[in-house]
């Protein structure tokens, strides 16, 4: 069992390097942000990459989900180029048409997305990113479908290389603020788009459309649309609401805390690469659903611990200096409140993830935009209610709330179709334990460097004498470890 529990460790680097390298990059481009953008220009930024998010899905039309779908299923070579072929074609076709509408719509939708003066150019960079993502979409996917793993992390390493130099070069030589900050996703997009062009577009695309299997890979699509969508106002949609009960710089403030809260997601998304596959090849095993235990048992336990030591060091991360330039620009301090909060929601979609395998095994994926679809509901509500009064926290928290309905909605129809024996009493203990030291660091403030950094280490002792940790667990770690599993194993 520890053997696969490692695999998995294993499979999550592998599958998730390129996407959590771009989110690293990410997090450590909140520096240059923060410190030569002002919190309106920041403001502009985090709307725009919103309004992008929220507009995806109707670009693709569920496509880069049926790509995935239609094409792993298919052996006969020609039969995949006439299915990335119409998938291909339909996306251009739909894209296109969007971005065309959009285009003729500049000058009304731009007092409407942001409501401070913007050029048109900012709009033309958002059409444009919007319209080659959607084919660098079903191009990265055609590399999941044909599992080339290393080949979708080379790519998404590459093009992240790109976005800080890109930014850089716009923003500290070009003097272009935030119209270079947009201007260089756009340049990162287009270069993706060349990079897959040899390597998966050029031998797969034909003048072919194939209206059977046009129907298939709609039919099949559309139904994402509703969960993508979901997903998509969950992680949008209090940046807009900020924007319209406050003003874009309150967005902007608000979007470089969220950035810094993003650390804890890098290990979640790494999970999430590799669960799925994972769950695929071990349901039919007897021992799968301990197996499932143990692993959020472990998940919980690191994502917490990660949790804890970002949310006590968070003042002092973002307090590092590099000459008169802090982590985080120094007007951007108010954002500082919602970081815990808006980790804590990233913490319940990890959780929300390790209850899939019963939705999954059974096959009743129905239930995915169910739950998204009422979670992103809440979050709206919350939103429009608590912004108006608590601001950047009432955003933040409606978030976590919404996350917190996911994973428990999740629970419950895991534990109906695939019960897993979860250990209810070693998780209370982590609950209880990590809980307890944050209370007394939240009433105890202000607290120095060194005394948080050993309140991290008590928490550790405390949960050492609670007996969190069963005999021999470390043993057997450290026994698959000498056993160098790690080397011998194939990648």
């Amino acid at each position: 069992m520890f053997k696969k529990i490692l695999t998995l460790f294993k499979q999550s680097i592998i599958f998730g390097m390129g996407t959590v390298f771009e989110r690293l990059l990410a997090f450590l481009m909140v520096p240059l942000f923060t410190n030569t953008l002002s919190k309106e220009e920041f403001g502009i930024y985090v709307l725009w990459v919103s309004y992008i998010v929220l507009a995806s899905p109707f670009f693709l039309l569920g496509h880069n989900s049926a790509i995935i779908r239609f094409y792993a299923a298919s052996e006969n070579e020609s039969e995949r180029k006439i299915i990335f072929s119409t998938s291909f074609w339909t996306v251009l076709i739909v894209s296109g048409f969007f971005s065309f509408i959009s285009l003729l719509l500049i000058k009304p939708l731009n007092p409407i997305l942001f409501d401070t003066q913007v050029s048109d150019a900012v709009m033309w960079y958002l059409i444009g990113v919007l319209f080659f993502d959607s084919l660098n979409l079903l191009g990265l996917n055609v590399l999941k479908a044909e599992n080339r793993a290393m080949s979708f992390a080379l790519i998404s390493i590459i093009t992240g290389l790109a976005v800080p130099i890109l930014t850089i070069y716009f923003i500290v030589y070009l003097k272009m603020n935030v119209e270079g900050a947009l201007l260089a996703i756009l340049g990162v997009t287009f270069i993706r788009f060349i990079v897959l062009w040899p390597i998966v577009f050029r031998n797969r695309i034909q003048f072919k459309f194939s209206i059977v299997r046009f129907k298939e890979l709609t039919w099949f699509g559309l139904p994402f649309i509703p969960t993508i969508l979901g997903t998509s106002l969950m992680v949008s949609i209090d940046r807009i609401f900020l924007k319209s009960f406050y003003d874009t710089a309150t967005a902007g403030v608000y979007g470089a805390g969220c950035r810094i809260a993003m650390v804890i997601s890098l290990l979640t998304k790494a999970f999430q690469f590799a669960w799925e596959p994972f769950i695929a090849s071990t349901y039919q095993e007897k021992d799968a659903p301990m197996l499932y235990c143990k692993i959020f048992t472990y998940f919980s336990l690191i994502m917490t611990l990660f949790f804890m030591l970002i949310t006590l060091l968070i003042e002092d991360i973002v307090q590092i200096r590099f000459r008169q330039y802090t982590f985080l620009g120094e007007e951007y301090y108010g954002s500082l409140p919602i970081i815990p909060v808006v980790m804590l929601g990233s913490l319940f979609y990890g959780f929300y993830l390790n209850f899939i395998p019963g939705v999954y095994v059974q096959k009743k994926s129905i239930y995915f935009p169910v739950i998204t679809g009422i979670a992103a509901l809440m979050n709206f509500v919350m939103n429009w209610l608590l912004i108006p009064i608590y601001g950047m926290q009432g955003a933040a928290w409606s978030t976590a709330v919404a996350y917190f309905a996911m994973m428990i909605g999740m629970f419950l129809l895991n534990q109906r179709f695939y019960p897993v024996p979860y250990e209810y009493g070693r998780l209370l203990k982590l609950i209880l334990v990590t809980g307890g030291v944050l209370v007394f660091y939240f009433y105890s403030q202000p607290i120095v460097l060194i005394n948080k950094v050993f309140l991290f280490l008590a928490t550790i002792i405390l949960l050492w004498l609670v007996r969190f940790f069963e005999k021999n667990e470390i043993q057997r770690f450290q026994t698959l470890i000498k056993d160098k599993l790690w080397l011998n194993s194939s990648w």
